[in-house]
C-alpha cells in the first residue's frame, strides 16, 4: 500500500523541499496534491499530500489501435449529434497521437472562443478514455493547426510566469493544463534555472513554477 504523506506549509514548494530531503529522492520521483489553501490576512498556508510515483508511471503508454478507434468514434459521435460534417485523420508525434479535424467553414466553431470549445472536447474525451481504459492516454484533438498556436502561446506564457518568479523568489501556479500542456511548460521553464512539476489528479493538472527548489 502506497504511503501518503500530508504537510502543512506556507508555500506548496516548501512541502515538497521538505519531503524530498526526508526522502532523498527527486522531484521527478513524487507525485504532488494541493488538499486545501487556507488564505490568512498576511500569509497563505498550504496542506500537501505527498506520495513516491509507482516505477510503472514513468513507463511510457504506448497507443494501440482499440484506443484510437475509440477517441474517433467518442468525436465522430459527437460531431454527428451536432449535425457537423469533418473528415478525421491520426499522427503520431513527441509521444501523443493527435487526431486531427477539418469541418469546411466550421473549425472556428469547434475551438471556440479562446479555444474554450476545443479545450472543453478535450477534457470530455480525456475523461471518457481514463474511464474506459483505466489509465491516461496521451491523445490529442487538433483543429486548424491550433495545436501550434496554443504552443507558440504557452512559450511565451511561461515567459512571463518565470520573470515573475525570478523577481518575487517564490512560486506561482497555472490553471488546470493537459498532459501536453504541462509537457511544454516543463521543458520551457528548465531555460530560465527554475523547477516545476505537476500537482494535483487526473489528466488535466496545475503545474508550479518555483525557485525555492
Amino acid at each position: 500500500m502506497q504511503t501518503v504523506t500530508r504537510k502543512t506549509a506556507p508555500t506548496i514548494s516548501q512541502a515538497v523541499k521538505e519531503f524530498l530531503q526526508e526522502n532523498n529522492i527527486d522531484l521527478q520521483q513524487i507525485n504532488v496534491n494541493l488538499l486545501k489553501e487556507k488564505v490568512f490576512t498576511d500569509k497563505k498556508e498550504y496542506i500537501v499530500e505527498l506520495t513516491l510515483k509507482n516505477k510503472s508511471a514513468n513507463i511510457q503508454h504506448t497507443i494501440n489501435n482499440e484506443e484510437i478507434k475509440y477517441a474517433v468514434n467518442v468525436i465522430e459521435k459527437i460531431f454527428s449529434f451536432m449535425n457537423l460534417k469533418s473528415n478525421i485523420d491520426t499522427v503520431q508525434q513527441n509521444g501523443f497521437v493527435i487526431i486531427k479535424i477539418t469541418s469546411d467553414d466550421k473549425d472556428g466553431l469547434i475551438i471556440g472562443k479562446n479555444g474554450q470549445n476545443l479545450s472543453s472536447l478535450q477534457y470530455f474525451l480525456s475523461i471518457t478514455l481514463n474511464k474506459k481504459f483505466h489509465k491516461q492516454i496521451p491523445i490529442l484533438i487538433d483543429v486548424d493547426s491550433y495545436i501550434n498556436k496554443r504552443t507558440l502561446y504557452l512559450k511565451n506564457f511561461v515567459k512571463t510566469l518565470a520573470n515573475k518568479v525570478l523577481e518575487s523568489k517564490t512560486e506561482t501556479m497555472t490553471d488546470l493544463l493537459p498532459s501536453y500542456e504541462r509537457k511544454i511548460i516543463h521543458e520551457e521553464i528548465t531555460t530560465y534555472n527554475l523547477k516545476s512539476f505537476s500537482i494535483g489528479k487526473g489528466p488535466y493538472k496545475k503545474v508550479v513554477i518555483t525557485a525555492m527548489l
